[in-house]
Parts: structure tokens; sequence; C-alpha cells
């Protein structure tokens, strides 16, 4: 949240007036840390003890919570998190209130865990005491996602609520979270069509060597990773618009976090057994394009041999092949993946190991 800089600061009556709802809820300022100059206002932080913000929300589609990651995945249900697994003594909150403009307000609720990321939720509206409330309705445990044990820390967005009064589903722009010694980090783009991007970071010390294709096993719409200095790109291909973009990117996200808590968990090896048709459709994906140029060159040797019925045919596969892949190329959202198609190899037994970074590798002194 950024406010406007050129406003005065806040006067003595106009934070009491703002945190008056607060107040009456329990939550008191922290002037020590609150900026006036900014217009921003910080709470105390508050230990949630369990139980608090009761059950979690129930899932938009009507299922029951739980999803079912594709056949073959060899990762178990995934669901929804329950108050037991992020409510308690641990979990602290943390309110923030802006006023960038007269009339316009931004509220924030940061829940940390301790040693785990930081989730965050923020809202926007003219009244305090009414985003307050909105506040309230959400329970915080849907500011988190629970895989496997893996505790997932969401930074959302609530939108107003519609006309009719209901409350509007929480739309989501990041994730993160701890995974076999990496940090997973997500990004949803608030374009229509735009795939989230995934990272995989390593930290600073010894890292593993992963294949490229270790989500793309999960299915179409999870890209081949690129190995980067800090660790490993890649991306989650979403559709529709809000809020099922943000459902779709929740249940995508989880079966990433189930699928990377069991692999590296297993021996190496154990990827390649239980992937191997999927690691092949995989890397057959990448020689669509290729697929496509050869199959262009073997319609233009047949035309040519039709004599001089299959010369117009031949001059119109020559003018109009090459705009209609750059009109394909351009209508993509990512640039796809080109290549010939590459034997999967068996994972190095010691290949999830951790082992020291590459000279050519090494980060750069600080």
């Amino acid at each position: 949240m950024t406010p406007a800089a050129t406003l005065p600061p806040l006067t003595h009556h106009e934070i009491l007036a703002l945190v008056e709802p607060f107040v009456r809820a329990g939550h008191r300022p922290d002037l020590a840390r609150s900026d006036r100059v900014q217009r921003r206002i910080v709470f105390q932080p508050q230990a949630l003890p369990g139980g608090v913000a009761g059950p979690p929300g129930e899932p938009d589609d009507g299922s029951d919570g739980s999803s079912a990651p594709p056949p073959g995945t060899g990762v178990g249900p995934i669901t929804a998190p329950t108050n037991d697994s992020v409510t308690g003594p641990t979990l602290t909150q943390t309110l923030v209130l802006e006023q960038p403009a007269p009339g316009r307000c931004m509220l924030a609720r940061s829940l940390a865990v301790a040693a785990g990321p930081e989730a965050c939720v923020e809202l926007e509206g003219e009244d305090p005491a009414a985003l307050l409330l909105r506040l309230q309705a959400l329970p915080p445990q849907r500011q988190f996602l629970v895989v496997d044990g893996v505790t997932v820390a969401l930074r959302q967005r609530l939108p107003a609520p519609d006309p009719g009064g209901a409350p509007a589903a929480p739309v989501l722009r990041e994730a993160e979270a701890g995974v076999a010694g990496l940090t997973l980090r997500a990004r949803v783009s608030g374009v229509g069509g735009y795939p989230a991007e995934l990272e995989l970071l390593r930290g600073d010390g010894p890292a593993p060597h992963l294949p490229d294709d270790l989500l793309a096993v999960l299915g179409g719409p999870w890209s081949h990773l690129t190995a980067l200095q800090r660790g490993w790109i890649g991306t989650i291909a979403l559709r529709g618009e809000e809020p099922r973009r943000s459902a779709l990117a929740m249940e995508r996200l989880a079966q990433t976090v189930a699928h990377l808590a069991c692999t590296l968990a297993e021996p190496p090896p154990r990827f390649h057994e239980r992937h191997r048709r999927a690691r092949w459709i995989a890397g057959l994906r990448g020689t669509l394009p290729v697929g496509v140029g050869l199959a262009v060159i073997g319609a233009a040797l047949y035309a040519q041999r039709l004599g001089p019925e299959g010369q117009s045919t031949l001059a119109m596969l020559a003018n109009a092949t090459p705009p209609l892949l750059l009109m394909l190329l351009f209508l993509r959202k990512e640039i796809p993946r080109i290549g010939l198609p590459r034997v999967p190899r068996r994972p190095a037994p010691d290949a999830w190991v951790p082992r020291a970074l590459a000279p050519r590798e090494a980060a750069p002194p600080a």
C-alpha cells in the first residue's frame, strides 16, 4: 500500500476518528511504529489463540474442500487448511491502516507464523469500520494453504462485496512456502490469460540438482524449469476470470507443493520410475513447433510433385505460412519452448543432496 505524499500529515483528531472502531474491537494503535506523515497507522501485534477465527471457509465450487492431483503424480489428496494447522499461539496478527486520500482507506492484515513466511490480505474502501467488518469476516486460516504439512502463506486482495451484499472471494496475488529446503514463490498476474510465475530459490548454501521437467510432469499447465543463478523459474498456465482464476491458481499451487514435497522426500531415481511416461509427454510438448515446420515442408514437397497445379499451392504455402506462424506466436502469452526431443535421464542417486555451487554459479560477493 502506497499512500499519497501530497496530503498533510494526519492530525490528532483524524487519528482518533480512524482508530475508534479498531479500539472498540480490541486493537490498540502502536504510535511508535505509525507514521503521521505517510498517513499510516500501525496497530500493536496480537497473538491469535487457536479457534479465534472459526472453521475455514467453504470452497466456492461447492466441493468438499479437497482436490485430487492428476493421475500418476504419486501424491495424496490435497485438503483445505484446518484451524489447528495454522491458528495457534505462534500466529501473530498485525493490522495497518492507511488513508492516502480523503474518503479512501486501505487496510492490511499480516499474519506471521513462527519460522515461516508471512501472509497478508489487503482491502480498500471509504469507511474504516466497514473495512474492519469485512476483514473480520475472513478467517485468518484462509490466508494460508496447508498441503502435506507444508504451510503456504498467501498474499491476497479482498474485493468489495457485490451489489447484493455477498462477500467477494479473495484474489490471489502471491504465495510463498518452504519445501525441502527450497523457497517456492508464486506470483499471479492481474491480467487475465497470463500464467503464474514460479520461483524455486535455493538460498546461499549448497543446492540440489533438479531436472528441468520436475514440474512439467504434472501436466500441460506446468512449464519446464529454467535454471538461473538464484535457483529455477517456471510458469503455471491459468485461464478464466476472477474468482475462478484465483481458485484455479490455488488448486494448481497446492498440486505443485504436494508434488515437490513428495518427490524431494524420495530417492531421485523414484522420480523417473514414477513419472516415466509423463516425462516423455512433457519432452514431446516442446517438439510441437518443430513438427509444424516439418509438416509445412512436407506439404510443400508434395505440392511440388503435383506439377503446375501444385505450383499455386506451393506459392500459397510460401506466402501464408510465415505470417500465420508469427500470428500464432504473438497470440501466446509466453514464449513456447522449442527444441528436439530428448531422452529423459534417470536422476543420479544423490541428485537431491545439496552440493556446493560451481565457481561460475557462485553468488558474487556483497
